[in-house]
């Protein structure tokens, strides 16, 4: 219950997939089952079928809330499986006060409405957690196949640089531009070589520092330091330490302190890097 939920339940596009799917849903599920004792609403056809879809699309305006809602929170923290388990009994309940509400007011017998809760509670369940169910399942088969296309272009980009490094045992070639993927492998930003300095882990995240003309901006990705090692592994890109990558080609100065090693990019508004004691050994031979 710690952990966090996957990714792939907020994504935007999954989240509209998601909203509009319970709706439709919803609305078929009242016309067919006719829950919440909507039978006794109307024998007019037409009026029955007015209401229920005002009713669905009450209760699927505070569905789409929740989502976006959920949608922004997970920008900016990641959502564990015991708050995702909280947040859908929240929108269980909210739509049976909807429902329960709508009864009371059709029917007229307002007298009757923590009875129409719990007759509508159930029928609630259902319309949420069978679309849930269906959109998830989806979700994680899309996800799992996005993976195994990512893993096999990884597989085939390791096979080109083994390849390369068959044909030539002394070096291989340093690329002219550094191409970096998020962790769906999907190209975000393309930089020269040498315009890159360092780059910082921060949670699921990296945070790429480079030189734009006379600018020194930064580009957020949604990846792990640890895969962006593995991806540049035969560049000028060098983990320093467990929160850095730094590019040998921008390095201007390496200094020793009674604090350890320091990395200086000589640009007044970028940090000095520190060399964790753990990388320092690997970081100064290859340094030198």
């Amino acid at each position: 219950m710690k952990n966090n939920i996957p990714e792939y339940l907020t994504l935007k596009k999954n989240v509209v997939w998601t909203v509009c799917g319970t709706a439709l849903f919803a609305e078929l599920f009242i016309l067919i089952y006719q829950p919440f004792g909507s039978a006794n609403w109307t024998d007019n056809p037409f009026i029955y079928l007015g209401g229920a879809t005002a009713v669905v699309l009450t209760a699927m305006g505070i569905i789409a809330i929740s989502r976006t809602i959920m949608y922004k929170y997970a920008k900016k923290h990641p959502i564990k499986i015991w708050e995702y388990a909280t947040w859908l009994v929240a929108e269980v309940m909210a739509m049976t006060i909807v429902y329960s509400l709508a009864a009371s007011i059709i029917t007229g017998e307002y007298n009757n409405y923590f009875t129409f809760v719990k007759e509508a509670l159930l029928d609630t369940v259902l319309i949420i957690f069978i679309p849930y169910a269906a959109f998830t399942m989806s979700f994680a088969l899309i996800a799992k196949e996005e993976e195994i296309n990512r893993l096999k272009a990884e597989l085939q980009k390791l096979t080109e640089n083994i390849a390369s490094a068959s044909g030539d045992k002394t070096s291989l070639p340093a690329p002219d531009t550094y191409n970096f993927r998020d962790e769906k492998g999907e190209l975000k930003l393309s930089v020269k070589s040498t315009a890159v300095y360092y780059i910082e882990s921060s949670d699921n995240y990296v945070i790429i520092y480079y030189r734009n003309g006379n600018k020194l901006p930064h580009y957020v990705l949604r990846n792990t330091l640890k895969r962006i090692e593995q991806d540049f592994a035969q560049t000028s890109l060098v983990r320093c330490s467990r929160s850095h990558m730094v590019n040998f080609n921008t390095i201007k100065v390496v200094s020793k302190t009674d604090d350890g090693l320091f990395i200086d990019f000589g640009e007044d508004n970028l940090p000095r890097i520190p060399v964790s004691k753990t990388y320092s050994a690997r970081f100064l031979e290859k340094f030198s």
